[in-house]
């Protein structure tokens, strides 16, 4: 006589509960990965927005006469200091009644974050060595933001010459 087995159709409570934990554990990774990667974007999003922010700020500079290249000794919103250390080393302000970077520092708001954007005009020295401590301007903007908590900062700078117009270059 044959006996017929008996086979087990389902799945038991325990069973079910270990998977239903297992996939728990599995979308919980899975929706910490995609809110981090969503933050990364976000950050990104406003270095680019602030980096196009300091690069038109430039751009309209580049039109300036050499000479304008100057801080407004008279600017309300000047900061205080005679120097400036866009990462070369200290350089003297360039500060004239009058001077073309008026104002120094101004604010632009793009989807409601706030963009402090700060001109600095430097006098370069390119040989220690010589008679001439200004040799070159050179002009910095930076931008500072506010994000989840923390400033951040982007900045650039250019290199100007004065070429007289009788002077090859």
């Amino acid at each position: 006589m044959y006996r017929i087995a008996k086979r087990d159709d389902g799945f038991t409570l325990i069973e079910a509960a270990v998977a239903l934990l297992i996939a728990t554990f599995i979308f919980v990774a899975l929706g910490q990965t995609v809110a981090a990667a969503l933050r990364a974007s976000e950050a990104r999003r406003l270095e680019q927005q602030a980096d196009a922010l300091v690069a038109e700020v430039i751009e309209g500079i580049r039109d300036f006469v050499y000479t304008d290249l100057a801080l407004d000794s008279g600017d309300p919103t000047l900061l205080p200091g005679s120097s400036f250390d866009a990462g070369y080393g200290a350089e003297p302000l360039i500060l004239e009644t009058g001077g073309g970077l008026s104002p120094q520092v101004t604010t632009e708001t793009i989807n409601n974050i706030d963009f402090t954007l700060t001109r600095y005009a430097t006098w370069v020295d390119d040989d220690p060595l010589d008679t001439s401590t200004e040799d070159y301007k050179r002009l910095t903007v930076v931008a500072q933001w506010d994000h989840r908590g923390s400033t951040r900062t982007e900045q650039r700078d250019t290199i100007v010459s004065f070429a007289d117009p009788g002077t090859p270059a």
